[in-house]
């Protein structure tokens, strides 16, 4: 069976059984453009549609959907954009893509995209995948792409990160649970500068446990306290600032680069020996959490600046770190 056919068959069994949606249910606004986007749909059924219906109506009309009949109406346009270069192919692409920049249209995708099912969002990507491969316009395949990347690239991307990032936690937890407190006076690098007193002074008796993100974010917390931290309490405090760099809604990008920066092993040699210094008392379970975070960070991070971080992190010492 041709690829083509295939695809087909798999639209045809996915939204099979879509109801057919009430004429007050057909828009989310009664706006006068509304109206006349999607009047001629009152009362058809999404497999009664042919190419010329849609393409001489209303090639346009899923942007003008409420997000149930967006649903119900999408596999019309999907067949039809399926075979053949038109309107309705590249409307439909562009209801596909995820506009960031714009709050109001990815609330709109985002609404349509949550009234679909697990299956349909996956056959979704399939076809978006198919024509990026098979159109014969190049025009069409770039849409395709930016489609692609816009959201459904990362869709089973997401699931296998929210595993990830709870397995991650788990590890690091574990690897650093039996850490010793460092003591009220073993916490600044330097006990005269006043950074460092500072530093101390918000951090003594604090369980590592007890450091969140809500702390880092108090005023006066010292969201770079890992460069004031004495040795023995950069070793206990560490795990906690892996822990708030790990957090799907983390403080901003700051505090993730000053623990990135931290584990990078610099060429100077003064910066090196501090490093080396730092990381010697380091248990093999606990290099091989902070590999997983570098590794984590490298794949996941929403930041592309914090993945060449980890990246550089990660060649500078810790990704053929000797466990």
């Amino acid at each position: 069976m041709e690829k083509s056919e295939a695809l087909r068959d798999r639209i045809l069994e996915t939204f099979a059984s879509s109801d057919v949606p009430d004429a007050d249910a057909l828009f989310d606004t009664s706006d006068a453009e509304c109206l006349e986007r999607t009047d001629a749909f009152r009362g058809r059924k999404w497999s009664d549609l042919t190419f010329e219906f849609l393409e001489e109506q209303q090639p346009d009309a899923l942007e003008y959907f409420s997000a149930t009949a967006y649903r119900y109406f999408l596999p019309a346009y999907l067949l039809v954009a399926l075979y053949r270069e038109s309107s309705v192919r590249y409307f439909t692409i562009s209801t596909l893509t995820q506009d960031r920049r714009d709050p109001v249209t990815c609330a709109w995708f985002l609404e349509r995209v949550g009234a679909l099912t697990p299956e349909q969002r996956s056959l979704l990507k399939v076809f978006l995948q198919y024509l990026e491969a098979n159109a014969e316009n190049k025009s069409t395949r770039v849409l395709c792409s930016d489609a692609l990347n816009s959201y459904w690239w990362n869709t089973e991307k997401k699931a296998f990160e929210s595993v990830e990032r709870e397995e991650l936690r788990k590890r690091i937890e574990d690897a650093f649970s039996m850490s010793p407190y460092p003591g009220d006076k073993n916490l600044a690098e330097d006990p005269k500068d006043l950074e460092s007193k500072q530093v101390a002074r918000v951090f003594q008796g604090k369980k590592w446990e007890e450091v969140d993100l809500d702390f880092l974010e108090r005023p006066g917390a010292h969201l770079s306290a890992l460069f004031f931290f004495s040795d023995v309490a950069y070793h206990y405090y560490l795990p906690a600032y892996l822990l708030v760099s790990v957090q799907e809604k983390a403080c901003d990008y700051g505090t993730r680069a000053d623990v990135l920066r931290a584990l990078t092993r610099r060429a100077e040699p003064g910066l090196r020996l501090w490093f080396d210094k730092r990381h010697a008392c380091l248990t093999p379970a606990q290099k091989r959490a902070i590999r997983e975070f570098l590794l984590f960070t490298e794949d996941f991070s929403e930041y592309e600046s914090a993945r060449k971080d980890a990246t550089q992190a990660l060649d500078s010492y810790w990704r053929n770190v000797s466990l």
